[in-house]
């Protein structure tokens, strides 16, 4: 694709995708259902009472990342990779069974700090705010939190497009978005929007992928920066980050006398 770096990576055995598959797509269903009981029986589960760290200030740059079936270890490592000096904040959707757990598995691998996003929660640097079950994150213009619970869009809740249509539309060129491992084309409308507005968009190679057609959907809107496995895919959004800390430095130094 013209304008973007894609690097290859080894595939994933067709027999083993297709077992795989049958078997997620079951838990998936049945997961999804009692997910979303359990949030409408009982939604403090899913509410945060820790404390932000003291000096928190609100964040200037938002990370997206947006993941289905097959992404729950993608999703980890590359949390992991942002180190203690992250200065972005971290929005997290994803498809699965996996989301109730999310915030707790984020914790034991990250040093960044992890809640649940709740309404109204100002997008704070070094944080990382996980989409709760069955609900959709809308980012508004003051960096400020709304979850829904519109109905599906159009299949899904949370509806990654909507996350990252909103953070794209309020934070514009400092924004980084990533999509990752999934089934179906959510995610697609939303990387449209944040390459039009001037963010860093940014997928998992879909050969890498347990579930490439989420990947790419994205891809093939044509406006994927960058295609890479997920190593290299870690280090471009770590240095995606690193570049608006140097041109906010770079702005704040004196002109020469």
């Amino acid at each position: 694709m013209s304008g973007s770096r894609h690097r290859e990576c080894n595939p994933i055995g067709p027999h083993q995708r297709t077992a795989r598959r049958a078997l997620e797509c079951h838990q998936h269903a049945r997961a999804k259902l009692d997910e979303r009981r359990a949030f409408d029986e009982d939604p403090s589960r899913y509410e945060t009472t820790r404390e932000l760290p003291r000096g928190s200030r609100p964040a200037t740059v938002l990370l997206t990342v947006a993941g289905s079936a097959g992404a729950l270890e993608p999703m980890l490592g590359l949390v992991a990779s942002l180190p203690s000096s992250c200065t972005a904040a971290v929005a997290i959707a994803l498809h699965g069974s996996e989301t109730s757990q999310l915030v707790a598995l984020l914790e034991r691998r990250s040093v960044l700090h992890v809640r649940w996003a709740a309404s109204a929660s100002v997008l704070t640097a070094g944080c990382v705010y996980v989409v709760p079950p069955s609900r959709h994150l809308v980012v508004n213009p003051d960096r400020r939190l709304t979850l829904s619970s519109a109905p599906r869009q159009p299949w899904f809740r949370p509806s990654l497009d909507w996350m990252i249509d909103s953070a794209a539309a309020s934070f514009r060129e400092r924004h980084v978005a990533v999509v990752l491992s999934g089934r179906l084309n959510d995610g697609a409308r939303g990387i449209r929007t944040a390459h039009r507005l001037g963010g860093a968009t940014l997928a998992q190679h879909p050969r890498c992928s347990s579930y490439p057609a989420m990947p790419q959907a994205a891809i093939n809107t044509a406006c994927i920066r960058e295609i890479l496995p997920l190593v290299p895919l870690f280090e471009a959004v770590n240095r995606a980050i690193a570049a608006y800390d140097a041109d906010d430095a770079a702005r704040q130094e004196p002109f020469a006398s």
